[in-house]
């Protein structure tokens, strides 16, 4: 087995991390989406417990190792298409996300119409989903994943659970669809590039509002420091700022 380094792919290997992943939700009577199938040895879990499982998978070279993990499996589908083209409206989605595509695809399953989503991604982009205020790894991607949905960590994945071993260990994410906040993404986007600086302040040097406004506004979450902002306090400012 070998790594594409464009396509950022590793190969999960670790049985008892497979299971725990297919584990995760409950999958009886479902059809699931699945975002990679790689060498189709979480597909094959899946296609155990769920009623069908429809799979990704952009490497069209791994054809024959999914053949022949799937080999007597019926209820799978796997399409060899770039998921970035692909719909994720199913109700149950499972992937592991390349290091590259994480933001791109986050955002795109979080617009589209799921309930829940096991997810395996880098353990710094997984402590950033579920960061809180305050916290250094806080800022606009724990906000806007959170605003739509709830983020669970399950459990982390090491590095030597995958050939080849990237740099990095993982972890598995729950994610569950619900509409937490209603955010201005201008403004998020204006606040978090100044996370360190208080919201007046940030506002100010975003050149997004006057003084004025920004005075207004600060004023509504008493100043805070942007990294500080609870997820209330941003739709706060989102209502406001229209």
């Amino acid at each position: 087995m070998f790594q594409k380094r464009l396509l950022s792919q590793v190969f999960l290997c670790d049985r008892e991390a497979i299971q725990n992943i297919a584990d995760s939700v409950a999958l009886k009577g479902k059809t699931v989406l699945e975002i990679g199938t790689g060498e189709a040895l979480l597909t094959r879990e899946l296609a155990k417990r769920a009623k069908k499982v429809v799979s990704l998978e952009v490497d069209k070279e791994l054809m024959p190792k999914i053949n022949k993990n799937l080999d007597g499996l019926k209820n799978v589908e796997v399409n060899f298409i770039d998921a970035r083209q692909a719909s994720f409206d199913y109700e149950i989605v499972f992937g592991n996300i390349p290091y590259h595509l994480s933001s791109e695809l986050l955002f795109k399953l979080l617009d589209s119409n799921f309930k829940q989503a096991v997810i395996m991604v880098q353990k710094e982009f997984a402590d950033r989903l579920i960061a809180e205020p305050g916290g250094d790894d806080y800022g606009r991607l724990s906000v806007t994943t959170q605003a739509k949905a709830n983020v669970k960590k399950l459990f982390d994945v090491p590095k030597w659970s995958f050939v080849p071993a990237p740099r990095v260990d993982s972890t598995v994410v729950l994610i569950e669809k619900s509409d937490n906040a209603v955010l201005n993404e201008e403004l998020v986007r204006a606040l978090f590039s100044h996370r360190n600086q208080n919201v007046r302040k940030a506002l100010i040097n975003s050149h997004l509002v006057s003084k004025e406004k920004a005075q207004e506004l600060a004023d509504l979450v008493e100043n805070k420091r942007v990294k500080e902002l609870t997820l209330e306090d941003v739709e706060e400012l989102s209502l406001a700022f229209h």
